[in-house]
């Protein structure tokens, strides 16, 4: 049976782990509206990663935490609780390593973070 791609079960992982009430958007996309908090997986990178074994790689995704209100004061006290409760969720797993955490703006109506993330694989999971 063939193990599913790193993506995929960084996407089930934050499925099973985050609270239920979020959406868990399993591919990069863009959206016009955004009914409860959002949490996109967006790989970008894979390299080989320095002093391991060749096989070994590093994936590096954007994990896009996006607020679902428009109101500024809002949005801003809401990121506050969310952001903490899924640098917690990472900080529990094992094998996956964040990094920084940057507020962004998700289109012109609403704000988020972008939390970087790494995961090391070997090149059968790719």
């Amino acid at each position: 049976m063939a193990i599913a791609h790193p993506r995929k079960q960084l996407a089930e992982y934050l499925a099973e782990h985050c609270p239920k009430t979020w959406l868990i958007v399993p591919e990069q996309r863009t959206f016009d509206a955004v009914g409860k908090t959002t949490l996109v997986v967006k790989q970008h990178r894979v390299t080989r990663t320095s002093a391991a074994p060749i096989g070994i790689r590093t994936v590096e995704f954007t994990l896009t935490l996006v607020s679902r209100f428009k109101n500024i004061a809002a949005a801003e006290d809401d990121l506050d609780a969310r952001l903490d409760e899924l640098l917690q969720v990472l900080d529990a797993a094992g094998g996956i390593k964040w990094t920084t955490a940057d507020k962004v703006a998700v289109t012109e109506t609403y704000l988020g973070y972008d939390v970087e993330v790494e995961i090391n694989t070997t090149k059968e999971n790719l």
